[in-house]
């Protein structure tokens, strides 16, 4: 599994197997030395793997490059400055189909820049789309625009993630990391019975992991 930041989890843990050695270390952190050895030479490694490893030494890791963005558009009005940020005529909900980003942005909505570096989001890796659905109510509501980070594709437990579903398309939820064991797939809405929590283990929680899109960093209702 390719991924965008897996070379500084690998010099971590370079770095650790050289100062402790690799059975102590494997043995300290119950990580099996396939693991290791698998992350150290390059292999591939399972979603899990790589999330355990990345939470015991502390490195941020990834998934593959954000897709390529248009250059930002910065205008000045009194004295401050304002990015534009590309809003698609794309919605997020269950199902539906995956949404192609490659096509060109319907429109932009300027945002202050200053704004944009406080909460630490680059103008060129954030789009702006609409939710569908009241899945995700109350948090957000059928119509809402939210802003996705695409350069935050690390899974965080709790966050909201919009994401291609090898299943079901383009969905906007709420992702809760399980030591180890996989990803919970949660709806805000509390009808439990229709918006039930789906959980992906294995291959399954790679194929999630590898269709993030965003984190959800914004949103303005719609009235």
């Amino acid at each position: 599994m390719t991924r965008f930041g897996l070379d500084n989890l690998r010099a971590a843990l370079e770095a650790q197997v050289k100062a402790v050695g690799l059975r102590p270390f494997g043995r300290q952190h119950g990580v099996q030395l396939g693991v290791v050895r698998s992350i150290l030479d390059g292999r591939d490694a399972s979603f899990s793997n790589v999330m355990r490893l990345a939470e015991i030494l502390d490195v941020p890791v990834g998934l593959d490059p954000p897709l390529s963005a248009e250059p930002t558009t910065v205008t000045e009005v009194n004295g401050k400055k304002f990015a534009a940020i590309a809003r698609y005529d794309a919605r997020a909900a269950a199902g539906g189909g995956s949404i192609n980003f490659d096509d060109p942005p319907t429109d932009h909505l300027a945002f202050s820049k200053d704004w944009l570096e406080a909460q630490g989001i680059r103008a060129s890796t954030a789009l702006l789309m609409t939710v569908a659905g009241d899945s995700m109510a109350p948090t957000l509501h059928d119509g809402d625009l939210v802003m996705v980070d695409r350069a935050r594709q690390q899974i965080r437990s709790g966050r909201v993630y919009v994401f291609n579903d090898p299943e079901n398309g383009t969905r906007l939820k709420r992702m809760e990391l399980l030591d180890g064991a996989g990803v919970v797939i949660r709806s805000d809405n509390p009808d439990a019975a229709a918006y039930p929590p789906e959980f992906r283990g294995g291959q399954a929680a790679d194929a999630l992991a590898q269709g993030i899109i965003g984190e959800v960093v914004w949103s303005a209702h719609k009235w």
